[in-house]
């Protein structure tokens, strides 16, 4: 059975395929949660792009912060078009890989 936690760094994933369509790789190394406890879920995860990795702070409906070697250019792409051939290898923090 797979996690609520796995399920919402699913989401986070194709949300990040979405926004970002040259990503490459999404890994997340650790559960995600909720600041304070509450308010919108977030979780920290390492992404790939251009044979780059960038840190970047993740919800389940997109980018919260990203590190400072972060491609400006990438940031701000809303609305792209997901390639039905675009692969992204998602490592999840349970362990578990998954290609979107």
């Amino acid at each position: 059975m797979v996690s609520q936690d796995v399920m919402k760094q699913k989401q986070s994933a194709l949300s990040m395929k979405k926004l970002f369509p040259d990503v490459e790789e999404i890994y997340f190394s650790k559960s995600g949660g909720h600041t304070n406890g509450a308010g919108n879920w977030y979780i920290g995860a390492d992404i790939k792009i251009a044979d780059e990795w960038h840190g970047v702070g993740a919800a389940t409906d997109g980018i919260g912060y990203t590190d400072e070697t972060f491609p400006e250019r990438k940031i701000h792409i809303a609305n792209q078009e997901i390639s039905e051939t675009q692969i992204v290898k998602v490592v999840y923090s349970d362990g578990s890989m998954e290609i979107l």
